[in-house]
């Protein structure tokens, strides 16, 4: 099984596929590349949606996009998650189980650019320990410059993330 873990496949919800033509033609590459997962990954920015909002607008989004792939040969699986944008309070947010991938307890969280306050990290560590939740940091690599880690690796493989 190959899985494409991160993906913006969803037609019009955030910058990623434009309409279900394009989002089909991404998910047929998939194909051509082995892949038989997809994890639909739509942007959830708090500050332009409220969680019900975004949840209206991905399913809406992804019923568009299941009704093309059923006129389609066999497509990789497309599974529903969210790109969490980070945000004061997230780990007491009452929906941010329906923004985990299929609500399987896995949530790719967005963090802001570093350095990283010691309350963000208690954040990300808190979404585990009060909601019983795996945390994962989305894009990594960003956070992470050549000569200037902010100690964010050494911080991260500390806690529950």
């Amino acid at each position: 099984m190959k899985l494409d873990f991160h993906s913006h496949i969803l037609p019009g919800i955030d910058d990623g596929s434009a309409s279900p033509e394009e989002s089909i033609a991404m998910l047929k590459k998939e194909a051509e590349q082995g892949v038989t997962r997809v994890v639909a990954t739509p942007h959830f920015y708090p500050q332009q949606n409220s969680p019900e909002e975004f949840l209206e607008r991905r399913a809406e989004s992804a019923r568009l996009l299941f009704e093309a792939m059923a006129q389609e040969p066999p497509l990789p699986e497309v599974h529903l998650g969210a790109e969490v944008y980070f945000f004061p309070g997230i780990s007491d947010c009452e929906q941010l189980r329906e923004l985990t991938i299929d609500q399987n307890g896995y949530i790719l969280i967005e963090m802001p650019l570093p350095p990283w306050t010691d309350r963000m990290y208690r954040e990300l560590q808190d979404i585990h320990y009060k909601q019983g939740l795996n945390p994962i940091v989305a894009h990594v690599d960003r956070y992470i410059r050549p000569f200037k880690t902010y100690d964010i690796p050494d911080r991260l493989a500390q806690m529950p993330v």
